[in-house]
């Protein structure tokens, strides 16, 4: 199966599908691809809400083994690892559960940029949050972050303003003159 590619993971509750869908549709709108585990279209398997599966863990009647291992789950959960792997920076939109919790420290230990949007309900706290590259309060804040983090950290982008830098660097130390020689000057402007 071929990987997707995705700048941004937002890993969040089903209780927030709305906010996830929010914003989704912003950073799309600043032309960051998104996977929205809310959205049909960005997987590959079956949506699972907690709706789907009411019945809770409960030690007295469930082995945990059993109760977990059922093939929407794991596909779901393998959908999601995927996604994961194949972004560059992943949102935790508190609040949120363990499963969300999950795929953000997985992403943490894979090296991803990190954000954590928002704050967890009263009374909860979390310190690996503190594992986090940046604390965003509000949703839309987040859309302007990512956005240019994405630019700022574009390899394509951090190559051309490396060679500029480079002709720059190069045009102080030897003059125009010796650059024009070789003609790569000429393609920065110079005469």
């Amino acid at each position: 199966m071929e990987k997707p590619k995705y700048d941004v993971y937002i890993s969040s509750s089903w209780k927030q599908r709305e906010r996830v869908g929010a914003l989704a549709c912003g950073l799309i709108a600043h032309g960051v691809s998104v996977y929205d585990f809310t959205n049909p279209a960005c997987r590959d398997s079956p949506e699972i809400p907690p709706e789907k599966f009411p019945q809770q863990f409960d030690p007295e009647i469930h082995s945990y083994r059993e109760y977990i291992n059922k093939p929407e789950w794991r596909a779901a959960v393998e959908c999601n690892r995927r996604a994961l792997d194949a972004c560059k920076v992943v949102i935790l939109l508190l609040p949120c559960g363990n499963d969300a919790h999950a795929d953000w420290a997985y992403a943490v230990g894979r090296g991803a940029y990190t954000i954590v949007v928002g704050h967890p309900n009263k009374d909860e706290r979390t310190p690996s949050h503190l594992w986090c590259d940046s604390f965003i309060e509000r949703d839309e804040e987040a859309i302007g972050h990512v956005a240019l983090y994405l630019l700022a950290n574009d390899d394509v982008a951090r190559a051309q303003r490396e060679r500029e830098e480079a002709i720059v660097s190069a045009r102080d130390r030897w003059g125009t003159a010796e650059l024009a020689v070789t003609g790569i000057d000429r393609e920065h402007g110079g005469k």
